[in-house]
């Protein structure tokens, strides 16, 4: 069962990295590939993605490939991922999360760390869409699963009672 949720996280996380670098712009670059074209990061994630991948097969190679693409993205001194938008980003470092949980390593710590830093004065609010703010609450949850650091878990709370602001009767209640 381990073995089918690391390769579907895998071919998951491959997919999406895929579809990240094909969705960038050729003015942006990844971080980590600042001096390479676009056209060439394409070619060398595709071949490596490709002769790595294990179709069929429950593998951790794929999981494995698919972090090292999602992770050429990250930018340390944004804390998020580039060509990412505030909420992709979260779902970015749940991914990684994810992947530090299945497959029992400490992955995801330099970034998971360096993004709460990064960004906890602004206690991961968006004024203008609440939804982008329900994405970084279920990733600090995801966080405190992960390292039972309470910060995690606090900021998620801090989220969340913002999100109760949103609340109205608009269409037989929401936010």
């Amino acid at each position: 069962m381990i073995a089918l949720k690391v390769f579907h996280f895998g071919l998951v996380t491959g997919i999406a990295a895929f579809q990240i670098l094909h969705a960038s712009s050729p003015t942006k670059t990844p971080h980590k590939s600042e001096s390479l074209s676009q056209q060439q990061v394409e070619q060398t994630f595709t071949s490596s993605f490709m002769s790595r991948i294990s179709v069929g097969e429950p593998s951790r190679i794929n999981s494995d490939v698919g972090m090292e693409a999602l992770h050429r993205f990250y930018n340390p001194q944004t804390g998020l991922w580039n060509t990412a938008n505030w909420w992709n980003a979260a779902n970015a470092l749940e991914a990684t999360i994810d992947y530090s949980t299945i497959t029992n390593t400490n992955f995801c710590k330099s970034s998971l760390t360096n993004t709460f830093e990064k960004h906890k004065d602004t206690n991961f609010l968006n004024p203008w869409l609440y939804d982008d703010e329900g994405w970084w609450a279920l990733t600090w949850i995801k966080a405190y699963d992960l390292t039972g650091d309470p910060q995690y878990l606090a900021m998620a709370k801090t989220i969340f009672e913002d999100m109760k602001g949103g609340w109205d009767a608009t269409c037989g209640s929401g936010v």
